[in-house]
């Protein structure tokens, strides 16, 4: 058994990474949130949040699986996907 994290966890560190990498005020967001027409998130700082999800989170997600996310819920799944 792994040791990954609730998705409740996963959430919470997402959108601590969204308030740093994005200026995006943590408690403005849902798992529905979409990025890029919610919260104003770009490529560029797709791209960043990508990079810095990586590190945290020790996932390799591939850059096609990054190009369908659309909400912050996807992104989430992703990541869980990732670490089982």
């Amino acid at each position: 058994m792994s040791s990954t994290i609730t998705t409740e966890k996963l959430f919470e560190a997402v959108t601590a990474l969204l308030e740093e990498i994005a200026e995006v005020p943590a408690d403005t967001v849902t798992r529905e949130s979409h990025f890029r027409d919610d919260l104003d998130v770009d490529s560029l700082l797709m791209v960043e949040l990508s990079a810095a999800i990586e590190d945290q989170f020790n996932v390799d997600i591939a850059d096609d699986e990054y190009s369908t996310i659309q909400t912050v819920g996807n992104l989430v799944d992703i990541i869980a996907r990732a670490q089982a």
